[in-house]
C-alpha cells in the first residue's frame, strides 16, 4: 500500500513538473513572438519615418522653386512641371538628386532668370560642379552672380575665365556656348564612374522612400499634427501646474508658519497653566502639612 502511494506521488510530481516545463516554453515562445513583433514594428516605423523624410525633401524642393518662380512672375504648373522634369532626366545619368537639382533651379529663379534660361543653365551648372568639385549651391551662386552682374570676379576665384564683353553685354547664347566648350558633358561622365553609380542607386532607392512617403503623407500629417497638438496642450498644462505649485507653495508656508506660531502660543499658554496648578497644589499640600503639625 505504500509503494502504491509512493508510485503515485511521483507521477503526480513528474506530471505536474512536465506541466510546468510545458507552460514555461510556451511563455518562452510568447516573449520570443513579442520580440519578433516589436523588431518587425520598429523596421516598418523605421522605414515610413525614412520614406516621409525623403518625399518631405522633394516636397520642399518643389516648393522652393514654385514661389522663386512666382516672386519673378515666371510660373505656372506647365513649366515648373517641365524643370521637375528635367531635374529628373538629369538625375538618371548623373550623380545629382532631382531634389538637390530642384533646389538649385530654385536659387537659379532668384538672380531673375526666365525658365527657358534657368533650363539651359541648370545642366551646365551640374557640368561645372562635377569639373570644379563643388556642390551645386556654390556653382550656380557663382555663374548666377557673373551673369546678373557682369563680372567675371566669382569665375575667376574658381578658375573659370569667360569672356569680359559677352559678361557685360549678358549674351546669354555666347556664355551657354562657352561653358560647353569648357564643361560640357562633365556630370553625365562623372555620372558614369563607379562613384557616380552608386551615387546613381542611391538615388533610385530614394525615390523608393519617397513614392511610399507621398503615399502615406495624408495620415502621417493627420496623426503628426494631432502629435503636435497633444504635446503643446501637455506642455501647456505641466507650466499651468507649475505656476499653481510655486503660487501655492509660498502661500502654504506662509499658512504652515501662521500655524507653527499659534501652536507655540498655545502650548506656552498651556504650560503656564500647568505651572500655576502644580504650584496650587505644592501649596495645598504644604497646607495641610502645617495644619497637622499643630495638631
Amino acid at each position: 500500500m505504500a509503494d502504491k502511494k509512493a508510485t503515485l506521488i511521483i507521477e503526480l510530481k513528474d506530471k505536474v513538473s512536465a506541466g510546468l516545463d510545458s507552460i514555461s516554453s510556451a511563455f518562452g515562445n510568447f516573449k520570443i513572438g513579442l520580440a519578433a513583433i516589436a523588431a518587425v514594428g520598429a523596421t516598418v516605423t523605421a522605414f515610413l519615418a525614412k520614406s516621409l523624410m525623403e518625399y518631405g525633401k522633394q516636397e520642399e524642393a518643389i516648393l522652393k522653386l514654385n514661389q522663386a518662380l512666382k516672386i519673378n512672375s515666371q510660373y505656372s504648373k506647365e513649366v515648373s512641371d517641365e524643370l521637375i522634369n528635367l531635374a529628373n532626366e538629369l538625375q538618371k545619368t548623373t550623380k545629382f538628386a532631382d531634389e538637390d537639382i530642384i533646389s538649385m533651379q530654385a536659387l537659379l529663379a532668384t538672380f531673375k532668370f526666365n525658365a527657358q534660361e534657368i533650363k539651359e543653365l541648370t545642366p551646365r551648372i551640374l557640368d561645372i560642379s562635377s569639373a570644379m568639385g563643388v556642390d551645386l549651391r556654390t556653382a550656380a551662386l557663382t555663374l548666377g552672380k557673373a551673369i546678373e552682374t557682369g563680372t567675371s570676379g566669382a569665375l575667376k576665384r574658381y578658375g573659370i575665365i569667360l569672356d569680359e564683353n559677352m559678361l557685360k553685354n549678358r549674351n546669354f547664347a555666347g556664355i551657354m556656348r562657352e561653358l560647353d566648350g569648357r564643361f560640357g558633358g562633365m556630370a553625365k561622365t562623372v555620372g558614369s564612374s563607379v562613384v557616380g553609380s552608386f551615387a546613381k542607386l542611391n538615388n533610385a532607392v530614394s525615390e523608393v522612400f519617397e513614392a511610399v512617403g507621398d503615399f502615406v503623407k495624408g495620415p502621417a500629417i493627420t496623426l503628426l499634427n494631432w502629435a503636435t497638438d497633444a504635446i503643446t496642450k501637455f506642455s501647456t498644462l505641466i507650466t499651468k501646474l507649475k505656476e499653481y505649485a510655486n503660487e501655492n507653495t509660498g502661500r502654504a508656508g506662509s499658512s504652515i508658519k501662521q500655524v507653527n506660531d499659534k501652536t507655540k502660543e498655545l502650548n506656552a499658554t498651556i504650560q503656564k497653566q500647568i505651572d500655576y496648578l502644580l504650584k496650587r497644589r505644592q501649596e495645598l499640600i504644604n497646607n495641610a502639612q502645617s495644619d497637622n503639625n499643630w495638631s
